[in-house]
């Protein structure tokens, strides 16, 4: 297995060096620090699972989620950022819809609260969407505004 997450790793450097080519403006610490600790909180777990039974998959399962964040990742930074800010009213519309289908039988109660949506082969806690979007929001609101002083900006908000 050892040998599987090692090839992971070399496939994803080999396909960052390919995009790094491409793309200038992707950070290498930043890439390389998200990496990092997400290897380092994989070998956590794996450290603490290995001896139990019931979650001896879940540090697999984390490598999967990994590669796939890594997949978005990818996708969205190679995006141009004007992109998002021409388009943060269409995202905050779609973040407000995904709080409200908390109420429709797509919600789903954990731990006596009604935080997720339940896709099927997913859940989703469609707060931590809101949150980007609203950040997003505020700062198309913010450059769109004429603006000096800090105090300004307080005042659009």
């Amino acid at each position: 297995m050892l040998k599987r997450i090692i090839e992971c790793i070399e496939f994803i450097y080999y396909k960052f060096e390919e995009w790094k080519k491409r793309r200038t403006s992707l950070s290498l610490w930043n890439t390389s620090i998200l990496i990092l600790l997400s290897i380092i909180g994989i070998a956590f777990m794996y450290a603490i699972q290995k001896d139990s039974t019931v979650l001896h998959f879940k540090w697999k399962l984390q490598i999967i989620w990994l590669c796939l964040g890594l997949i978005i990742y990818y996708v969205t930074s190679s995006i141009h950022y004007k992109v998002f800010l021409q388009n943060a009213h269409w995202i905050y519309i779609l973040s407000i819809f995904l709080l409200l289908l908390l109420w429709t039988p797509m919600g789903k109660t954990l731990g006596g609260s009604r935080r997720w949506l339940n896709f099927g082969f997913i859940n989703v806690q469609p707060s931590d969407f809101n949150k980007l979007a609203t950040l997003l929001m505020v700062a198309s609101i913010l450059t769109r505004t004429q603006m000096t002083t800090i105090r300004d900006s307080f005042r659009v908000l």
